[in-house]
């Protein structure tokens, strides 16, 4: 195995991020961003590995200086590949609460996503933009009685609603940044101190961590059209097309062309993407010893996504922008 050095990631990115975001340019052995990270302001560090030392040049060429969030990361060799053990933590210590499970947790420890906004801070990244904006005291009010919720597999907002109305006695308000991280709004401080401490039980059936809402939770995905062309048609079925559009983010649905097979021209998914550059890729399909070339790229779709309902069984409705 070999080992890259990832730096100066968005404060709160995690390792599932981590992962998600290097899985565009191909297989990703393990991805991991240490807890314990150093008092700098340029970011978090991680460490990606990859079977084979072209994969590596290959990676550092491609994603070195890529734009994540609003963060410039930097990729190259790890001077010190061996990584430190991950802390699995069942109690309640620390700010908040880690369920233990048998893979890697969706975050570490929450960072707050902000940056010191003085005269180092911007020779550090002249081409950022400076915008000055005040703070909504009505949002800040509510964010105060709020969670931060992380699920390790994507959820539907209003399944998810219904389940924590269902479980919970308290008048719970569920909003959502993206399909793995979630507010969960209480109506008072109080209260929410009480869920943190009494509703562990209940809480880990849906997610994998929860803590107070910080400056940092912010949604980094994006929504679009993904577009495959060149799939054989002995291949075609939405299983398959959902496998595929998994290597670029987590799949919101299939065009109903796509899996009702009434059209192969090419197959539309709906994703939501860590990616934040256009998508423009091509992969081969393995069958057997059969290997078969797919392009995938962002769709030129003229419409826009209204709907943001279950991943299953959904019709879209669309309308022309």
């Amino acid at each position: 195995m070999h080992t890259l050095f990832i730096d100066s990631l968005p404060q709160g990115f995690n390792s599932h991020e981590l992962r998600k975001l290097f899985s565009n340019h191909g297989y990703i052995v393990d991805a991991y961003i240490p807890q314990i990270q150093r008092s700098r302001i340029n970011g978090r560090f991680g460490f990606i590995e990859v079977q084979a030392w072209e994969q590596g040049e290959r990676l550092i060429h491609e994603v070195d200086g890529m734009v994540v969030g609003s963060s410039k990361i930097k990729v190259k060799w790890a001077k010190y590949p061996k990584r430190m053990k991950q802390s699995r933590r069942s109690g309640l210590s620390g700010r908040g609460v880690e369920f233990p499970r048998n893979s890697l947790n969706w975050r570490s420890l929450q960072q707050t996503n902000r940056i010191r906004v003085n005269e180092e801070g911007l020779k550090k990244d002249k081409s950022a933009k400076v915008i000055k904006v005040e703070e909504v005291l009505e949002n800040l009010e509510w964010l105060g009685r709020s969670l931060t919720c992380i699920s390790d597999v994507p959820r539907d907002i209003d399944s998810l609603r219904l389940l924590i109305t269902q479980a919970f006695q308290e008048h719970i308000v569920v909003r959502d940044l993206g399909k793995f991280k979630f507010l969960l709004t209480l109506d008072s401080k109080e209260t929410k101190d009480r869920l943190k401490m009494e509703g562990y039980e209940r809480l880990k059936q849906w997610f994998s961590s929860f803590d107070d809402w910080d400056e940092g939770d912010v949604c980094l995905t994006r929504r679009l059209w993904l577009e495959l062309v060149g799939l054989p048609i002995q291949l075609w079925s939405e299983k398959n097309i959902k496998k595929i559009a998994e290597t670029w983010g987590d799949v919101v649905l299939v065009d109903k062309e796509s899996s009702k097979l009434e059209s192969f021209a090419s197959a539309k998914v709906v994703i939501d993407t860590l990616c934040m550059k256009p998508i423009d890729d091509e992969v081969i399909i393995q069958v057997g010893d059969k290997g078969f070339k797919v392009s995938v790229f962002e769709a030129k779709t003229e419409y826009t996504i209204f709907h943001s309902g279950p991943l299953d069984g959904v019709s879209l409705d669309l309308a022309a922008s």
